[in-house]
């Protein structure tokens, strides 16, 4: 994700802690990770919610925007246990849907 480019990525490494308002948010693409219940969310944002990068609440994980990347689906991750080998996997093909200022990231 560039500075300029309308595509954030909430990176969720622990779900059982992640805030509540994420569970607010529209809709979106969704992709799962081999770590885990970890996943990644990905929305558009206009360009006046100011939204930039930062650590979710409780180390659930992390908001991912400017001059960010994360783990595409197709990769794969492979280390010394089984809890961390596999694919990253499209779990939610639908549209990317897009944030507002309306949208309440706290």
């Amino acid at each position: 994700m560039r500075k300029d480019d309308p595509l954030i990525a909430i990176d969720v490494d622990d779900p059982d802690a992640a805030p509540e308002w994420i569970d607010d948010l529209p809709d979106t693409r969704r992709h799962s990770s081999p770590h885990g219940d970890g996943y990644h969310l990905l929305f558009k944002i206009n360009d006046t919610t100011g939204i930039g990068n930062g650590d979710l609440p409780r180390d659930s994980g992390e908001l991912r925007a400017e001059n960010q990347y994360i783990v595409a689906p197709g990769s794969r991750c492979d280390c010394d246990s089984d809890e961390c080998s596999g694919r990253y996997t499209i779990s939610d093909e639908r549209p990317i849907a897009t944030i507002t200022d309306d949208d309440d990231l706290d």
